[in-house]
């Protein structure tokens, strides 16, 4: 779309003191063109040629209601025809306080704001301002700019920041992938290459890694040596404590002779005088009585028997899944893998 200027102020209702219509040519100007206080007042123009509207922008200064119509001046009539019918562009309190900052606004109204005049040509228009609700103020409009509908829309174009327009291909603007602030960009960062020092750094921090790695498996490994070394103290402290001695055989069962050593002996100092009385009872009666007249120096004695060695007493075995049986163990101030291989071993000596 491209804006016509307005060639010609046809009419005008009226101008406050110290306000000009012909500012209404100008939006860059910031000045307003006011009429009469509680008045209908209206602006008559002239574009430079006959367009169709397709946008038309207004400037508002303290008008509550706008209305725009439109002629040709090359026809016999002279009828003002309605293009936008007439609509509220400021609220009644902003109308009431009429603050300066409140006042001002900018109404864009396009082709569904307008009616089907649009679709023709026109060069002549009228902008009616009224404001109904502050009898006081005087009101009017800061610019007016008519849109042609058949102009092309310039299209947006960017222009790219080049050094050199040697060839096509180094016109084409590059994308920014850093962020942008503004006039100001980030600059990329890239990496700074190691030296030596810094490689020899990251070796020695590599290696006290590794040494301190070590170290700490070789203390888990020893800790747990010296945890299977003190179970298999105590179990076999354990097993010492729960086996039966054997009883040492007395001096007096070593000076007794047995039983049966006398009897043995007995048997063969009888055994003759047994065979004399199956023979006859006298020779029995007599050698009886001989044995008894002889001294008892003559008397056969019988040779001392020796001592029966003792024999050593069979120590009772028990299960060595029963070593422990009945016995509950409490484990304190015993870290893993130390407090698991105790509490294994010891359930599987029965405790």
């Amino acid at each position: 779309m491209t804006a016509i200027t307005i060639d010609t102020i046809i009419n005008v209702s009226s101008e406050a003191q110290s306000s000009s219509v012909e500012w209404i040519k100008n939006a860059d100007q910031g000045k307003a063109w006011r009429g009469n206080a509680g008045a209908k007042n209206f602006v008559e123009f002239e574009l430079a040629k006959a367009i169709k509207p397709e946008h038309i922008d207004v400037g508002n200064y303290g008008t509550s209601f706008l209305e725009i119509l439109v002629r040709n001046s090359g026809s016999d009539s002279k009828e003002w025809k309605t293009l936008v019918p007439n609509r509220l562009i400021l609220a009644r309190q902003l109308a009431k306080e009429f603050d300066t900052a409140g006042i001002q606004n900018v109404v864009l109204l396009g082709r569904n704001d307008m009616t089907d005049l649009s679709s023709s040509k026109w060069n002549q228009y009228r902008v009616v301002c009224l404001q109904p609700y502050n009898k006081e103020q005087p009101f009017g409009l800061t610019f007016i700019s008519v849109f042609d509908q058949a102009a092309p829309a310039p299209a947006k174009t960017t222009t790219p920041v080049t050094t050199t327009t040697s060839t096509p291909s180094q016109t084409i603007p590059k994308l920014r992938s850093t962020p942008s602030f503004g006039q100001f960009s980030k600059r990329e960062s890239k990496p700074k290459p190691l030296s030596p020092m810094d490689v020899m750094s990251q070796l020695k921090v590599s290696r006290k890694e590794d040494k301190a790695l070590a170290e700490a498996a070789a203390q888990k490994a020893f800790a747990r040596e010296q945890a299977a070394k003190e179970i298999d103290k105590r179990a076999q402290e354990l097993v010492k404590r729960h086996t039966p001695k054997t009883l040492p055989s007395t001096t007096a069962e070593a000076s007794v002779p047995s039983s049966s050593t006398t009897s043995r002996s007995n048997l063969s100092t009888t055994q003759p005088h047994n065979k004399d009385a199956k023979r006859s009872s006298t020779d029995n009666l007599s050698s009886s009585l001989a044995s008894n007249s002889q001294p008892q120096a003559k008397k056969a004695k019988p040779a001392p028997a020796k001592p029966a060695p003792a024999k050593p007493a069979i120590a009772s075995t028990v299960p060595y899944d029963q070593l422990l049986k009945g016995v509950t163990f409490t484990l304190s101030g015993y870290q893993d893998p130390a407090r698991g291989n105790i509490r294994t071993r010891a359930t599987a000596m029965g405790a």
